[in-house]
C-alpha cells in the first residue's frame, strides 16, 4: 500500500521505481488538477491532499487486509464500505480502478487498484461495480 499526499510522494515513487510509468503519469496529472482546483493558489510542490483526501495505491491482496485498511480509515474494509463510485480507467496498456470513498462532506479518499495484481474475487467485485472510462490523452483526466 502506498499513500500519496504530495507531489514529493509521487517523485519519490518514481525515483525508487515503485510504480509503473503509466500509473505514475495518470496520478501526477490528476494530482496537478486537484492542486489547481483545491490549492487556493498554493504551488503544486507545496500542496497536500492531506486535508482533502489522498491517493492510496493498493498493490496486492495483502493491502486489502482489514488491519492495513484501518490505517487509512476503512474500519470495515474497502469492499464493505459505502463507496461513492468505482471507475475503471483504461490507460494505454493498463487498466486501473479508482474506488472513491467519501468520508464526510469535505474528505474523499481515492483508492487505486491495478486489478490484474489481485485475486479473482477482487477482480469480479471491481468489474461488477465499475464504470469504464477510456483516456486517450492524459489531459482528459477529470477530477
Amino acid at each position: 500500500m502506498k499513500k500519496i499526499k504530495t507531489l514529493a510522494d509521487l517523485k519519490k515513487l518514481h525515483k525508487e521505481g515503485d510504480i509503473k510509468e503509466e500509473i505514475l503519469n495518470y496520478l501526477e496529472s490528476y494530482f496537478y488538477k486537484l492542486a489547481e482546483s483545491l490549492g487556493n493558489n498554493v504551488a503544486p510542490e507545496e500542496f497536500s491532499l492531506e486535508e482533502h483526501g489522498y491517493f492510496v495505491l493498493l498493490e496486492n491482496d495483502n493491502d486489502l487486509q482489514l488491519a492495513k485498511l484501518k490505517e487509512v480509515g476503512l474500519i470495515e474494509g474497502l469492499f464493505n464500505c459505502r463507496f461513492e463510485f468505482v471507475e475503471e480507467i483504461k490507460l494505454d496498456n493498463i487498466s486501473l480502478h479508482k474506488v472513491s470513498v467519501l468520508y464526510d462532506n469535505d474528505y474523499m479518499m481515492m483508492f487505486f487498484i491495478e486489478a490484474k495484481e489481485f485475486s479473482q474475487e477482487v477482480q469480479e467485485w471491481l468489474k461488477e461495480n465499475s464504470d469504464t472510462i477510456e483516456y486517450g490523452d492524459i489531459e482528459d483526466v477529470p477530477f
